[in-house]
């Protein structure tokens, strides 16, 4: 049976779903299922429901793979505006809102509720500010809330969007170029000096390049300490530490290659 917004008489995957009037209370049982989220479950602490509402926090918590099904189904059924996405808990009103979505669903499910937005709302179609191709197309992945427009650190927009490869080949190009400082990565469009956030850019690179960047950092940090030098080794070109900070003389403690 369909599971209706605020209406749990239906059951979902099985699962049954109470319809009491009881008053809320701190918990770590999730509003749908039943089941303790503090363990299994990721419990979120200020989302999915307990704090994306303008009123404040309903407190209410979901364990993530209810949320998710909660989401598609929405979807599914067409329901894709902000107000749509209510807290499930059926004694509850406050509004999750649709930007949070992407976080809990796949990005098939994703990728449909844009373009059922768009289908909408023709207003909304824009374009890459790096290929200047449409970014509605079946092809690229729009985003909205990301991966450029949302992500500045004074908490405003700054309006831009690209394509899934265009911003995926930008991350790689800065990795590559180990331009790996949160301040290197700036929203791609022109004129504009928004910082992307850095957990942006890891869901925009293949685990390799996550990697990378990562360990860039770490070297970057260590080289920063004076008492850190690269060895000169070709071979090696590890980070060690030096005896004092004016010894002349400094043994690499991965290869034992000694150097001035």
């Amino acid at each position: 049976e369909v599971l209706q917004a605020r209406n749990y008489s239906a059951t979902m995957s099985g699962i049954s779903h109470k319809t009491t009037e009881e008053e809320h209370h701190p918990t770590t049982e999730c509003c749908i299922c039943y089941e303790d989220c503090s363990e299994q479950f990721a419990r979120g602490l200020s989302y999915p429901q307990n704090a994306d509402d303008l009123k404040g926090k309903c407190s209410h918590i979901t364990c993530r793979s209810c949320i998710a099904q909660y989401f598609t189904l929405k979807i599914n059924e067409g329901n894709i505006q902000q107000e749509d996405f209510n807290c499930p808990e059926i004694s509850c009103g406050h509004i999750i809102g649709s930007d949070i979505v992407p976080q809990y669903v796949d990005w098939e499910v994703t990728k449909k509720m844009e373009l059922m937005k768009i289908s909408k709302n023709p207003q909304l179609a824009k374009e890459c500010c790096i290929c200047y191709e449409d970014c509605t197309d079946e092809y690229y992945f729009k985003g909205l809330s990301y991966p450029t427009n949302s992500d500045s650190h004074d908490g405003k927009k700054c309006g831009h969007v690209t394509c899934r490869g265009c911003i995926s080949k930008y991350f790689h190009f800065k990795i590559n170029e180990r331009k790996v400082q949160e301040e290197d990565f700036k929203c791609p469009g022109v004129p504009c000096d928004h910082v992307i956030e850095i957990s942006t850019v890891l869901k925009f690179v293949n685990w390799d390049e996550a990697e990378k960047l990562k360990r860039f950092q770490r070297e970057d940090k260590l080289a920063k300490d004076p008492m850190n030098v690269y060895c000169p080794e070709p071979a090696c070109n590890a980070i060690t530490k030096k005896k004092s900070l004016n010894a002349s003389v400094s043994e690499c403690h991965v290869c034992q290659f000694k150097f001035c």
